[in-house]
């Protein structure tokens, strides 16, 4: 199984009415059935603040 892991701001979260939603997941999901789905999206994120996650965020699940 591979791993994939969806990084970035709202869009990436999926932000709608106030609630993060798991849309971008699920279809992901649906295209990829194999993978493993991680979604380490934040809304408001800006660039400077992902790269200050991005080893704990991203790299410590080692994906592919």
């Amino acid at each position: 199984m591979i791993k994939m892991v969806l990084f970035g701001d709202s869009i990436t979260a999926g932000y709608t009415k106030k609630e993060i939603t798991a849309k971008l997941t699920c279809r992901m999901s649906e295209y990829f059935p194999k993978a493993d789905i991680i979604n380490a999206g934040i809304p408001g994120e800006t660039t400077e603040d992902g790269l200050k996650r991005i080893e704990a965020h991203v790299l410590k699940y080692k994906p592919e």
